[in-house]
C-alpha cells in the first residue's frame, strides 16, 4: 500500500514538474534595421559638405512561449553593447515592413501559444554603432537565475519613408 501511495505521489510530482515550462526562453528571433539620412547637410567653413553618419534604427522581434516577459539584460551587435527596451505585442501576426533590397513585405507569424515581444535598441554609452547588416547578434537574458544567450546571424534592412 505504501509503495502505491509513493508511486502515485511521484507520478503527480513528475506531471507537475513537466507542466512547469520556462516561458522566458526565446524560441525565435528576427533582427531588423532602418537607415535614415539627415535632412539638411551641414557644411564646413569653406562651404564643403561634411559627411554625416546615417541614423540606424535597430530593433528585434523575439517569439517566446506564454505571456511572461523575457528578462533581456543586454544585446550585442558585433560585440557592441546596446540597451534594450522590451514591449509586448498582442497580435501573433506582425507586418514589420518591406525589405529594402526587393520591396517584399516582411510578415511574422507566431506559433500557437507563443507571443511576440519587440526589443528597441539604443547604443550604450553613446558608442559608435556597428556597421549595417551585422553578422552576429547576441541576446543576453536570464531564465530563472541562470544566464542564457540567443544568437542571431542575420539582420534585415527595411525600407524607410523618403524625407525631404
Amino acid at each position: 500500500m505504501q509503495k502505491r501511495i509513493l508511486l502515485a505521489l511521484f507520478t503527480c510530482f513528475s506531471f507537475l514538474c513537466a507542466g512547469a515550462q520556462n516561458t522566458e526562453k526565446i524560441e525565435r528571433a528576427y533582427a531588423f534595421y532602418k537607415v535614415t539620412m539627415p535632412g539638411i547637410m551641414p557644411v564646413d567653413e569653406n562651404g564643403q559638405p561634411r559627411e554625416m553618419p546615417a541614423n540606424i534604427e535597430r530593433f528585434i522581434y523575439i517569439e517566446c512561449r506564454g505571456t511572461q516577459m523575457p528578462r533581456v539584460t543586454e544585446v550585442l551587435y558585433n560585440n557592441t553593447a546596446f540597451t534594450a527596451t522590451i514591449t509586448g505585442l498582442k497580435d501573433g501576426r506582425i507586418l514589420v515592413g518591406k525589405k529594402a533590397e526587393n520591396g517584399q513585405d516582411v510578415q511574422l507569424l507566431a506559433k500557437k501559444g507563443n507571443r511576440f515581444w519587440m526589443i528597441s535598441l539604443q547604443p550604450a554609452n553613446n558608442k559608435p554603432q556597428p556597421p549595417q547588416g551585422s553578422k552576429q547578434v547576441i541576446i543576453k537574458s536570464r531564465i530563472g537565475s541562470k544566464p542564457y544567450k540567443f544568437y542571431l546571424y542575420k539582420e534585415t534592412q527595411l525600407e524607410t519613408l523618403p524625407s525631404y
